[in-house]
C-alpha cells in the first residue's frame, strides 16, 4: 500500500499514513453524519457512540485492540518528538553556520557542532538568548 499524507506537516515530519487510517476515519465520520442527517457535535452522545463504534470496526480491520491504543499513542508521540528534535537540530546547526560566516564574528570562538544534540541545542539556545 502506498503511504499517503493528508496533513503536509505530518509528511514533512516523516509521519506517513501507511494504512490509510486518516481516510478511514473521515469515511467513518461521514457515514455517522449521513446516518444522523446532521453534522456530528462533541456533545452528541449518541452520535459520538456511533462514531466510536465505527472506529472500533476500523481498528478491528487493522488488528488494533482498544487496550493497545495508549501504547500506540505513546509511540506516535515519541516519533513526533524525535522529528521535532531533528528539525530543531537542523535549524540550530544552520543558525550556527550562518553566524560563522558573518564578518563581525570572525574573531569569536566557534562552537563545535559535532557534539551531542543536547550540546548543540544548548549552544544555539544560549546564542539566541543573547
Amino acid at each position: 500500500m502506498v503511504p499517503s499524507c493528508i496533513d503536509s506537516v505530518s509528511c514533512r515530519r516523516g509521519l506517513t499514513d501507511e494504512f490509510g487510517v486518516e481516510a478511514m476515519m473521515m469515511e467513518a465520520l461521514e457515514k455517522v453524519e449521513k446516518e444522523l442527517k446532521k453534522p456530528l457535535m462533541r456533545n452528541d452522545k449518541k452520535g459520538m457512540a456511533l462514531l466510536m463504534a465505527e472506529f472500533d470496526k476500523n481498528n478491528k480491520k487493522l488488528g488494533i485492540r482498544r487496550e493497545d491504543l495508549p501504547k500506540y499513542e505513546e509511540q506516535l508521540e515519541h516519533k513526533i518528538a524525535k522529528a521535532q528534535l531533528e528539525m530543531l537540530k537542523k535549524d540550530a546547526i544552520e543558525a550556527m553556520e550562518t553566524q560563522k560566516k558573518r564578518p563581525e564574528f570572525k574573531d569569536e570562538e566557534i562552537v563545535e557542532t559535532s557534539g551531542t544534540f543536547s550540546e548543540v541545542a544548548f549552544a544555539a539556545l544560549c546564542f539566541a538568548l543573547q
